[in-house]
């Protein structure tokens, strides 16, 4: 080399470019609150719709809520942020079915109640439009309680027929004259009911051996005959007339 010659070598500077950093995707797969508040509006409007009541509503609204909304996962491009929309899943043939059971159950509760109040008119329509609306009717009279068909009848006072007290019996005529008597035998009735207060006194006649009660055609009437006690005469094989009965004893 020669001296005083500067040998310089010169490189040229060298740039590297930085590749842009490639965006990482966002996927959005949470329901935001604003989706949440749609999801009940759209369940609360659809049980409207369906006119569900009570148990009927409060399942709906649960498999309404709980129903998994569609969610769309897209990859996003750089500083883009997907959004979730929630769709309330349709109502099922079986809700549906279910609601329009209970509304039926209803309407028959309440045609019954109705009809057992005796509601008629005005006062009916009221109270089907309230018991429908599941709120008691507000300032509704009580129906009237039906009158009984049963009329209390009052028995007739017992009449207890006054006994007629029987007639009394004439005595029989005495004996007739020269008749003779002998133990047992009377020549009046009245002597013979004396002997026999406890018997009856009847007529014998002394030839048929037949005897006659008191109160008969034949007693004492006949030509021969004497009075005596029926057990006496029974015991001296007297007989009764057959067509006779003995008097009633008091």
């Amino acid at each position: 080399c020669c001296a005083g010659s500067a040998v310089g070598v010169s490189s040229s500077p060298t740039t590297t470019a930085a590749a842009p950093a490639a965006a990482t995707p966002v996927t959005a797969s949470t329901t935001t609150t604003s989706d949440q508040q749609t999801l009940m509006k759209t369940c609360n409007a659809d049980a409207k719709k369906q006119d569900l009541k009570g148990d009927a509503r409060k399942a709906f609204m649960k498999t309404c809520l709980s129903g998994k909304p569609a969610t769309t996962a897209t990859l996003a491009a750089p500083v883009t942020t997907a959004t979730t929309t929630a769709v309330a899943p349709p109502a099922t043939a079986a809700t549906v079915d279910s609601g329009k059971s209970d509304q039926q159950s209803l309407m028959k509760t309440c045609n019954a109640q109705a009809k057992t109040q005796d509601l008629k008119g005005d006062a009916r329509k009221a109270f089907m439009s309230s018991c429908l609306s599941g709120k008691p009717a507000v300032g509704a009279a009580p129906a009237a309680p039906a009158a009984s068909a049963l009329t209390t009848t009052t028995p007739k006072p017992v009449t207890t027929p006054t006994p007629v007290p029987a007639k009394p019996i004439a005595p029989g005529a005495p004996v007739p004259a020269g008749t003779t008597l002998t133990s047992g035998q009377f020549g009046t009735d009245v002597e013979a009911k004396r002997h026999c207060p406890n018997d009856i006194a009847v007529w014998v006649n002394t030839k048929s051996k037949i005897y006659h009660f008191a109160g008969t055609s034949d007693y004492g009437k006949s030509k021969t005959g004497v009075y005596m006690c029926q057990k006496e005469a029974d015991a001296a094989g007297d007989r009764a007339a057959k067509n006779e009965k003995p008097p009633a004893t008091h």
